[in-house]
């Protein structure tokens, strides 16, 4: 009921605004005044009755009095479809529970893979681990089902990481606030055909700051630039936004 009511809001906003439009490209002629009554509580925005206005003075003809009506009528389902659109943007419940549960297994995964490997070979050895196993393990993950999980960032570390110009608004979102109530932000929606369920990765001090922070030892940094020339994954403290899981699936 809240969300028919905003949108209703919106939708009434809108009337007015394209009703503007209307009146400054001539399309309701001058010889009309138009009023848009209020909306019941609850209902949609409608068009009241045209009626003339004492002072107005007549300029329009045949023709423009029918385009005004098609505009008129492109308009009202301009409204309708957005305030439809609004309605459907939270994704299935039921997807945004599996997503966080395989964002979950991947970070775990990684996380593992990426322990051993600086206990056995060191910081130095991690990076070419971390190379080669990130997007080993999310092929893997997402090659079980319909849900397609991976880390997105906008410094990122390997290009082919970067945040997808359709889920820049979300990952905005993210950035403004990494943490909520003390945990990773999460951000859900619908966008076009897909369902997106997006989590925040907060920089962790350890063992991320290794790679990852302001003060890199220097061996690290040449390795860093040999496996990845166009980094941009450093300079990070504990707390900032490092990137994003990022799990998608198609709508069904």
């Amino acid at each position: 009921m809240k969300r028919r009511r905003r949108c209703s809001r919106r939708a009434s906003r809108r009337s007015n605004l394209i009703c503007g439009w209307l009146l400054s490209t001539k399309a309701l002629s001058p010889v009309h005044c138009r009023t848009i009554p209020q909306p019941p509580s609850g209902g949609a925005p409608f068009f009241g009755k045209l009626r003339h206005t004492p002072g107005c003075h007549s300029a329009a003809t045949t023709g423009a009095q029918g385009m005004k009506r098609i505009l008129m009528l492109a308009a009202l389902g301009l409204m309708a479809a957005s305030c439809a659109s609004e309605q459907a943007q939270s994704p299935d419940p039921a997807f945004v529970q599996e997503a966080a549960q395989l964002a979950d297994t991947y970070q775990a995964n990684l996380q593992a893979e990426l322990s051993a490997a600086i206990k056995q070979v060191g910081p130095v050895g991690a990076i070419g681990v971390c190379q080669s196993a990130a997007p080993a393990i999310a092929a893997d993950l997402s090659s079980k089902g319909d849900l397609a999980v991976s880390r997105i960032a906008r410094r990122n570390r390997n290009p082919d990481n970067a945040v997808p110009a359709d889920l820049d608004a979300l990952y905005q979102q993210l950035e403004r606030e990494p943490l909520r109530a003390g945990k990773p932000h999460v951000v859900t929606a619908t966008i076009g055909n897909r369902e997106v369920f997006m989590r925040a990765l907060p920089m962790k001090d350890q063992p991320c700051s290794q790679c990852h922070g302001a003060s890199i030892a220097p061996e690290v940094k040449a390795a860093i630039a040999t496996s990845y020339p166009n980094d941009r994954a450093t300079g990070f403290t504990a707390g900032d936004l490092r990137g994003a899981m990022l799990v998608t699936r198609p709508v069904r």
